[in-house]
């Protein structure tokens, strides 16, 4: 069984951090042959127990439309899935800050100037999707 008491202190902690607004971002947790990962609409700022989805990583139809009693798997369990079935990881955390939305809006890419930024990742470009 995944460990709540993770998700939740994780989820509290981007919150309090601003890299998380609402119930946009979502974490998950691989186990076995298993992924956890918060329910759609769910709020990471305080995350219930049944918040949490229990989705099997082997493709079963639409893994974004997989629910279980605790309700529907982010649209974004497919990109959790697929990190877990090509990496070693076993926990993926996927923010939305809100600054970094804005300013994405209006850039072609984002520069860190900080000394880590700039060391590990100077520059991120941003993608548009459609017209």
């Amino acid at each position: 069984m995944y460990q709540y008491s993770r998700f939740r202190r994780l989820g509290e902690l981007l919150f309090r951090q601003g890299l998380v607004s609402l119930s946009a971002g979502n974490l998950s947790m691989r186990s076995s042959d298993t992924m956890y990962i918060t329910a759609s609409g769910s709020f990471l700022g305080d995350l219930k127990f049944n918040d949490i989805v229990e989705v099997p990583l082997e493709p079963r139809g639409r893994i974004y439309s997989y629910s279980d009693s605790s309700g529907k798997a982010s649209v974004e369990a497919v990109v959790h899935r697929n990190i877990y079935l090509n990496t070693p990881h076993r926990a993926v955390a996927h923010g939305h800050a809100p600054n970094a939305l804005a300013l994405a809006a209006f850039a072609d890419s984002v520069r860190f100037e900080d000394a880590e930024g700039s060391l590990s990742v100077p520059e991120v470009p941003v993608i548009t999707v459609g017209n």
